[in-house]
């Protein structure tokens, strides 16, 4: 018989505990280890005791919907989905192809409240008030309005990744 998700999870999670032990722990690799840990808890009581053939793209969508009923933001349940995505691939069986030809999203889109563009008006506030916080604050606004780096990526940035005389960043 295959494994079940739960036996699956820890033999997934076992082996980029031990990559990322490799690497020396990077600050990335133990955010991402715990963001998986997170997904997890949400993951394994609904499909733990699911053997992984057993797992159809209609769990995952029921999976999805009592999620948001929880009042989870879709990035959240997508982030879930992909750390499933990857336990399921490490096998023989693969959800996202299964749903994929049964023509069912396993994405969710986000909805039209998660954001939208700051007027030329509003960016200017911004900077302005940011300006009087702190040298910092000021920076992180900066870096925020001219890259597409999200706040954690911006949060997490540490000196060796700029190059401040050739106005470079790098993430990650």
């Amino acid at each position: 018989l295959p494994p079940t998700f739960d036996k699956a999870a820890g033999e997934w999670l076992k082996t980029r505990e031990e990559t990322a032990s490799a690497s020396n722990y990077s600050e990335l690799s133990l955010n991402t280890i715990n963001s998986n840990r997170v997904s997890l808890k949400h993951l394994l009581p609904v499909f733990g005791s699911m053997l992984l053939c057993d797992i159809e793209p209609e769990n995952v969508r029921a999976y999805q919907l009592s999620r948001q009923r929880e009042g989870a933001q879709a990035r959240t349940i997508n982030i879930e989905i992909g750390v499933m995505q990857q336990i399921l691939s490490g096998f023989w069986f693969d959800v996202a192809k299964q749903a994929k030809e049964k023509k069912i999203r396993l994405r969710l889109t986000h909805g039209e409240d998660v954001g939208r563009a700051l007027s030329p008006d509003e960016e200017r506030l911004l900077l302005a008030r940011s300006a009087t916080a702190d040298s910092a604050c000021y920076t992180a606004t900066v870096l925020a309005l001219n890259t597409t780096m999200r706040k954690s990526e911006i949060r997490n940035l540490r000196w060796r990744q700029a190059e401040l005389f050739e106005s470079v960043v790098t993430v990650g």
